[in-house]
């Protein structure tokens, strides 16, 4: 009896501690990025010097976006915001991490969960196999009730739950609205447009907006995207 009572107990022991390590999980990756968030020693860096795993996820999954601003915290992690104003958390060696609650995807849905090319439904690849036959596909997400493609063109694909075609969309225009005050070409300052045609006489302006005290521009260079962000002034602060 005894020894029968000690193996209750031993199982029950083995049942708490593996709870609590589970619970200690969950709050690990809370935990760091409030460390991050709060570091007093945070230093902006640029998106070319974070680790690579990083910046192939954002490629990945974020495709329709791009990185606006980075951080790092010396010695715990990295925070980064997308042009979409959603915020990721990586440790130091750029481990995505995950809060316990989850954060809302920036169109008011669930967060994006990334779908491996070959794991798309048969009839959303025979839909980009027929109608842009010449174009690979960059990457592919669901979000709530949606997929969302991206093709290397930039061009985006929105699909139902069925698979069936909804829309057609580009990295200019975020699938559920993009962020900022939009401003239309013609009425970019002669500095910002100045510019362009100096350093980027190929390129093909797409799209602007306001964005708090900056202005951020979109072009379009043959299949390759450019978005410069200037301060009030007319200024550039940053290339993506």
């Amino acid at each position: 009896m005894k020894k029968v009572l000690f193996v209750c107990l031993s199982v029950l022991s083995i049942g708490f501690l593996s709870s609590c390590d589970k619970d200690k999980d969950l709050q690990t990756d809370d935990a760091l990025i409030q460390e991050i968030m709060t570091a007093e020693n945070r230093v902006a860096v640029e998106p070319q010097d974070l680790p690579s795993s990083i910046t192939t996820l954002s490629e990945k999954l974020y495709f329709e976006s791009y990185l606006e601003a980075c951080t790092k915290a010396p010695g715990k992690g990295f925070e980064v915001q997308l042009g979409t104003e959603e915020q990721l958390f990586f440790d130091i060696n750029g481990n995505v991490l995950k809060p316990q609650k989850k954060k809302k995807h920036a169109c008011g849905g669930k967060m994006a969960d990334k779908i491996e090319i070959e794991d798309l439904p048969a009839t959303i690849t025979n839909y980009i196999t027929e109608n842009y036959p010449e174009i690979d596909i960059k990457g592919a997400k669901q979000v709530s009730d949606k997929y969302i493609v991206g093709l290397v063109d930039h061009t985006l694909l929105v699909f139902d739950e069925t698979g069936s075609f909804v829309e057609e969309g580009s990295c200019f225009k975020h699938h559920c609205g993009g962020k900022g005050i939009p401003v239309p070409i013609e009425d970019l300052p002669s500095i910002i447009t100045d510019y362009i045609a100096n350093n980027y006489p190929t390129a093909v302006l797409k799209k602007a907006a306001i964005k708090g005290e900056k202005m951020i521009v979109g072009l379009l260079d043959g299949d390759t995207r450019i978005i410069l962000g200037f301060d009030a002034d007319g200024n550039l602060i940053f290339v993506r």
